[in-house]
């Protein structure tokens, strides 16, 4: 028996038992409100990204640890890795954070091989009964918290390994793109970070090419969808490289394309300070009606505002047979980004007396919603099948028993819902300060007027991270 008879069933038993029908609507009142209070993945963790916001990450902890939907729910159990190795990692304990990022890492890839069998499961009840699939930038994010970790215990070895992984990730990108043109596809963010680690390691070749990705991936896609142009430190850092490997005439020809020209100093060290601001969008959702239209042997379904037309192929059927044909209107909610951070901090930072603007490299603003975006179609045929399924079956069983229909198209309704999980602690930016600088101890003043040490050694690469 398909897994939507369930609820159903529970509504006619629930009826035989009473005798009244005031019963079956009290019952869908009861879940109308569950619904409402749980409207999205956010509210059902909002004590845990509460205290997240506010930056109390042993609250945080506590919260998450007692949250159930995370921690006990196996579709759910990658989020609970993810949010608590980023927890453990701003709280300076970078050993536990790599196991559970392992955690989460070998755990993304054993739930990409359920694919098919998710699909079936939020056709037949709503998609925030399957297992969670992170989305493309947040396994790239996963990789970069995870070199962040090794290079904060001098690992640069296994942090080239993540530098690795990032490059497979973007790697699986650009397939993608080559199969469905698609927009977020590229990840100018991930090249930078390869490249900064290659060049810290002294693996100036890799280095290069890293950067010089960065930069076409920057003057491309980062400027045009994401308002993210590649910063002054990338162009210098790719014809600092390129001089390094005795590409000449590529470091000339960036100096002419950047009007910038490259002057080395051996007195000097690198700081990176990567800076993360704000907390990243979170995904709530957004009620779509669609009204059916017909025509050659095709259904078209259109929202009500006219945005979005589904065209909808259908098998042969016999004339008994309920189906999508016989349903006018289809009501179904998707999901979508909510900024949770609209006005972000300063990008004025004092070093050493001398002002520094930290440049934009991830607007995780921008590009959740695109990457959301992307896969709509996906979204909306998925929901679409479940919905039509749903009140398929409410149609035909109301030819037999119009309680028993009400009772399936009232559970339906109040069981549809669009899956509204996401990774919870990421910033809703990065920003980097990428600096040759004399050797030595600096004094750092961030924008709040908090003082911050941070010690160069000579041809050597520091790294600081900042959380506001």
């Amino acid at each position: 028996m398909p897994p939507f008879f369930t609820l159903p069933h529970l509504f006619l038993r629930m009826y035989k038992i009473a005798q009244n029908i005031k019963i079956l609507f009290i019952a869908s009142a009861t879940s109308a409100m569950i619904s409402s209070c749980q409207s999205s993945f956010y509210a059902s963790t909002y004590s845990f990204n509460q205290q997240y916001e506010q930056r109390n990450y042993d609250a945080a902890i506590t919260e998450l640890n007692n949250t159930k939907l995370l921690k006990k729910r196996k579709r759910n159990l990658v989020l609970y890795y993810l949010n608590y190795a980023t927890l453990l990692q701003l709280k300076g304990d970078y050993n536990n954070s790599i196991t559970y990022f392992n955690l989460a890492d070998h755990l993304i890839a054993e739930n990409n091989s359920l694919t098919f069998t998710d699909a079936a499961l939020a056709i037949a009840t709503n998609s925030m009964k399957t297992t969670y699939h992170t989305e493309s930038f947040e396994q790239i994010m996963l990789h970069y918290y995870q070199a962040l970790n090794y290079i904060s215990i001098n690992n640069y070895e296994d942090a080239i390994v993540e530098c690795k992984k990032i490059n497979e990730e973007l790697e699986k990108l650009d397939d993608y793109r080559k199969d469905n043109g698609k927009h977020y596809t590229h990840d100018a963010f991930g090249h930078y970070i390869m490249g900064i680690l290659y060049e810290t390691i002294g693996d100036n070749n890799n280095a290069f090419i890293a950067y010089r990705n960065a930069l076409n991936i920057y003057d491309g896609d980062y400027t045009t969808l994401y308002s993210t142009p590649a910063p002054a430190s990338l162009k210098t850092a790719a014809i600092r490289t390129a001089y390094a490997t005795g590409f000449k005439q590529d470091a000339q020809e960036f100096e002419k394309k950047y009007n910038t020209i490259y002057k080395a100093n051996n007195n000097t060290g690198h700081l990176i300070v990567l800076i993360e601001d704000g907390n990243s969008p979170v995904k709530t959702e957004h009620l779509f009606n669609f009204t059916k239209g017909s025509g050659n042997g095709v259904l078209t379904y259109a929202s009500d505002d006219g945005s979005i037309n589904v065209p909808v192929f259908l098998p042969q059927k016999s004339a008994q047979d309920a189906s999508l044909s016989d349903i006018k209107t289809i009501t179904m909610t998707l999901p979508k980004y909510t900024l949770r951070t609209k006005q972000l901090p300063s990008s004025n930072y004092n070093i050493d007396g001398r002002i520094y603007m930290a440049s934009t490299v991830e607007n995780l603003n921008k590009i959740a919603p695109q990457s959301l975006k992307d896969r709509y179609w996906r979204e909306l045929g998925t929901a679409i099948l479940r919905v039509g399924a749903k009140q398929a079956l409410s149609s035909a069983v109301s030819k037999q028993n119009e309680l028993a229909g009400l009772a399936i198209s009232v559970t339906q309704a109040f069981s549809e819902k669009a899956d509204t999980r996401n990774w919870q602690t990421l910033p809703a930016c990065i920003r980097i300060i990428d600096i040759e600088i004399e050797a030595g101890t600096h004094t750092i003043t961030l924008p709040q007027g908090k003082n911050i040490s941070v010690s160069v050694e000579k041809g050597k690469t520091a790294f600081l991270t900042i959380k506001n």
